[in-house]
């Protein structure tokens, strides 16, 4: 059955109406029907006034709120289904979906983990939908399937994180219903290829379970499953342990959750001594426990209760611990586990100012450094006294992702990739240093037409702002060209360059791509971060507004011809940005946002955007930095907002529905610009589906509506 089969459709003529909001031709926009508002699904408003912290606080579309409600279930499938009909009527979205589906069915892998003779990892074939998680023997190099995803389709199931244990002959993985983060663990006997019908472990999520070096049982994060307890449940992960032909209920509960924690990890070096705990209160401050598993003593705090960003990883009773604390671009110690006291803590590799740390990992006897250089990666190899011994070659304006490997194997493997290059997998000596693609990504499409530029520019503030430029060779800066403007801008992420396949064809069109690395991010380490932090995130919306006005400034792009993208803490961006200037952009993809920021950590709604990133509404001071900007509260009668294309995923446990659901009904009947669209993805979470042909409905869609938008007016 097709995504349109399942919306629930109340009028045919609706639809016709609604199919006026975009173009039929991506040369001929009818100007009179862009005029006229869509007919858009009834939306009644409620009497909500709420007063917070001495302000009063209206809330029109609070009912929108309830997932499970029929009414709320209606609403949605008559604003999915305008949506999809509408973009169904544009020129391009056919062509756009056929090259889409070409380029996104390319065979793909990831980064092999190695564990005893075998080598695991993921392999989509192109004529799949889904990846499988697959090994391969040393001895015959023959590559076996281990766990295929593809049966689980008719559940609407994903297949996420896994690890092997160190001796390769079973591997956990994670089950992910209907996409979701919230996931089931499982562990399969690589020899027999039998999945155990006792070793199945609920309320898991982004689980890496740290194995014995027996490969008996493994340590693992465990969070309530309890629906009453989904807005809270980060807070209350523990660390448990699981012994192999066990049921969960018999798990070891080996740590509480910390008061004020907002996520747990758990690390255990191939030694199985000292089990390590990461307790994240914030993107920003973590602190670090020990726990010698062979005197079975307590836990040990190492950091001392400071509060800045600690990573740990222990090798042969050393621990090396990744800090900010004094130093926001990072810098790692060396510390005895036994006297974990900060006086004795040995510094090997110290801050680099002009290159921030963002990883680092123990492989083949060596310290593997992930840095940044204007956005770009570099990837460092010292010596574990701290001594430098080479920095990897790379291309420029490429990501390099965090090496992988085992601490005492000397192979490495990383994954690297650019705007106009396709992944690809190299195999790196930690030893000597040589290193060689072992496998490169296909894509059907000459990339050598296209070129990425990094520019520079000014933010309100006079801070200065780097950027990406994605185009084709020989391209005119004469304004003409159609501009989509990226952001992200939160949570400690960088936005690296990355390859996309589904960018491709609007790079062909003649499109151009821009990404402006707003405050926010780990660009320019910490300190970059906490610069659009709480109080301050009004800076990453002066920084991407600042972009915007940049490129119309300096003749890339034009007003009408300018779109604004953004995803998840992104999607807050757009909609903060389109509320705040409105006449900036033609057009706006906004996706899956957080959007009420007053009512953002509901119990009820599951959020990762903890009060240390964000605040929290329920302290006075916060509360008033949330409500200056939060986009619901800010959308204003009778303005001529940017056309915009609003998403949300049914299962979506990061961003909670309701906000892209409240954003489009007050965004629809407010607006006297262009059309406000609301597309759900349904049995899907924060991240979408995990099959390539619905991806690429989706981006198609989303690519067909920003084309006849930015196309418009020649």
């Amino acid at each position: 059955m097709t995504l349109i089969a399942k919306c629930f459709v109340t009028s045919m003529t609706a639809l016709a109406l609604l199919a006026q909001c975009v173009a039929p031709s991506e040369r001929n926009q009818s100007k009179s029907a862009e005029a006229q508002p869509p007919r858009y699904p009834a939306t009644r408003r409620v009497d909500v006034v709420e007063n917070r912290h001495g302000i009063d606080v209206r809330d029109p579309y609070r009912w929108l709120e309830d997932d499970a409600a029929d009414e709320v279930k209606r609403w949605m499938h008559e604003q999915d289904a305008l949506t999809r009909a509408s973009i169904a009527k544009i020129a391009v979205r056919d062509d756009l979906l056929r090259r889409m589906q070409s380029l996104a069915h390319q065979d793909r892998r990831d980064v092999p983990q190695h564990a005893g003779q075998r080598y695991f990892y993921t392999h989509r074939k192109k004529t799949e939908e889904r990846a499988v998680l697959c090994w391969k023997d040393e001895a015959d190099g023959r590559e076996r399937t281990l766990v295929d995803p593809s049966g689980w389709a008719k559940d609407h199931a994903a297949l996420g994180f896994w690890r092997a244990s160190w001796d390769g002959k079973n591997v956990a993985y994670e089950v992910k219903p209907n996409n979701s983060d919230s996931a089931s663990l499982h562990v399969i006997d690589v020899g027999s290829g039998r999945a155990s019908e006792i070793d199945i472990i609920g309320g898991v999520q982004e689980c890496r379970p740290q194995w014995t070096p027996r490969g008996d049982g493994f340590y693992y994060v465990h969070f309530p499953t309890d629906p009453s307890k989904r807005g809270e449940r980060h807070a209350l992960g523990e660390v448990r342990f699981h012994k192999l032909g066990t049921p969960a209920t018999a798990d070891a509960i080996v740590r509480e959750p910390t008061p004020g924690q907002e996520w747990l990890q758990v690390t255990l070096g191939p030694e199985g001594r000292w089990l390590i705990a990461t307790v994240w209160f914030a993107f920003t401050e973590s602190e670090v426990y020990i726990k010698d598993l062979d005197s079975k003593s307590e836990w040990q705090v190492v950091t001392g209760g400071r509060r800045s960003r600690f990573m740990a990883q222990s090798y042969r009773d050393t621990l090396f611990l990744y800090s900010t604390d004094g130093a926001p671009s990072g810098e790692i110690f060396a510390v005895d586990p036994k006297r974990p006291d900060r006086a004795a803590w040995r510094r090997v590799v110290a801050e680099n100012a002009e290159s921030p740390l963002l990883d680092f990992d123990v492989l083949g006897g060596r310290l593997a450094l992930l840095r940044l250089q204007h956005v770009a990666s570099r990837l460092d190899v010292h010596e574990m006294d701290g001594r430098f011994v080479r920095t990897v070659p790379a291309p420029p304006l490429t990501t390099i992702h965090t090496p992988v490997g085992s601490p005492d194997d000397d192979d490495a493997w990383f994954e690297s990739e650019s705007f106009t290059e396709p992944p690809r997998i190299h195999r790196t000596s930690m030893r000597t240093g040589e290193t060689s693609i072992s496998y490169a990504s296909a894509v059907g499409a000459d990339l050598s037409r296209f070129e990425t530029e990094q520019l520079f520019y000014h933010s309100k503030d006079g801070t200065r702002i780097p950027m990406f430029l994605v185009h084709e060779r020989g391209w005119k800066r004469d304004g003409s060209a159609p501009l989509l403007l990226h952001g992200y801008g939160g949570f400690n992420w960088a936005q690296r360059p990355a390859f996309d396949p589904f960018l491709i064809p609007w790079l062909e069109r003649g499109g151009a791509y821009a990404v402006a690395n707003v405050r926010g991010g780990s660009e320019y380490g910490e300190a970059w971060h906490q610069a659009a932090m709480r109080h301050k995130k009004q800076n990453a919306f002066d920084d991407f507004i600042a972009g915007a006005e940049f490129l119309v400034r300096e003749n890339y792009t034009r007003k009408e011809r300018l779109g604004i993208h953004g995803l998840s803490n992104g999607g807050l961006l757009v909609a903060a940005v389109v509320t705040q200037r409105p006449d900036l952009f033609r057009a706006a993809l906004c996706e899956v946002p957080l959007a009420d920021m007053v009512r953002f950590r509901l119990p009820s709604k599951n959020t990762n955007a903890g009060p240390g990133e964000l605040g929290s509404p329920d302290d006075p001071v916060d509360f008033r930095a949330l409500f200056a900007y939060s986009p619901y509260h800010h959308v204003a009668a009778a303005t001529a907002y940017p056309s915009m294309l609003i998403t949300v995923a049914e299962t979506d446990e990061r961003a909670a529905p309701m906000h892209a659901r409240k954003l489009a009904a007050a965004m629809q009947a407010a607006t006297t610009g262009g059309p406000v669209l609301l597309r759900v993805e349904w049995n899907a979470g924060h991240h979408g589906t995990d099959t390539v042909s619905l991806d690429a409905e989706r981006f198609a869609d989303e690519y067909a509506f920003l084309w006849a938008q930015l196309t418009a007016h020649r």
